[in-house]
């Protein structure tokens, strides 16, 4: 709706602005800010490196333009890096807090074609990858933050089953999704394929570098 579109810029944009002004503004300027933006910014066609140039054109990737156009213009009175976040897998939180009761009932599908990339990280890299960031000062502009292996949606829900042991036979047409989130349904079905190009050229080793190893280390408990 175009009342939770305004919460999204507000909440993103405009915060962003007031930090970045209270940097300028500061007498004694902070040596790093550290935003947060996300692939959505990138189309769902290419596979994209930190250097592409193949953005999307929907809201979304509009949001996370607008929104690091904001943080980088802190560039002339500190370093900026701003981590282009995939969808982060964590226990406690997140899309995962969602989908893990789905997928233990046997209910997990894939999302349409089950052919549109998918793009993630585990959390832990994704802390990691802020202390990265934090010591190597040579570091600055846009991080992609996901893990070196991305895969498709399809991909994904069948391993996310064999985790759980758990069957995914189903899959969930775009129309319905669309009946129920509208617009939204867009953030569901697409997806992107991306690298993490500068973390693993400055030498980050990821403790979580394929999916399967991912979900295993989160719910090998369960």
């Amino acid at each position: 709706t175009e009342a939770y579109k305004n919460e999204l810029f507000n909440s993103r944009i405009l915060t962003t602005q007031k930090i970045v002004n209270a940097i300028i503004s500061a007498n004694n300027k902070p040596g790093l800010l550290i935003s947060s933006s996300g692939i959505g910014v990138y189309d769902g066609i290419h596979t994209h490196t930190e250097e592409s140039p193949d953005l999307a054109d929907d809201f979304m990737g509009k949001l996370c333009r607008d929104w690091e156009k904001e943080a980088l213009s802190a560039k002339d009175h500190t370093r900026v890096v701003i981590f282009r976040q995939g969808i982060v897998l964590g226990d406690t939180g997140g899309a995962m807090k969602t989908m893990y009761p789905i997928f233990n009932f046997g209910l997990g599908a894939t999302i349409g074609s089950g052919l549109q990339g998918f793009s993630w990280i585990h959390i832990a890299d994704l802390i990691n990858a802020f202390t990265f960031t934090i010591e190597h000062e040579n570091l600055e502009g846009i991080i992609n933050a996901v893990a070196p292996n991305p895969v498709t949606n399809k991909y994904f829900t069948k391993t996310f089953g064999k985790v759980l042991r758990q069957p995914t036979i189903f899959k969930v047409p775009i129309f319905a999704l669309k009946l129920v989130y509208g617009e939204g349904a867009e953030a569901l079905s697409s997806g992107q394929t991306v690298l993490s190009e500068k973390l693993l050229k400055n030498g980050f080793e990821f403790k979580f570098p394929t999916i399967e190893k991912a979900l295993m280390d989160l719910y090998k408990k369960i």
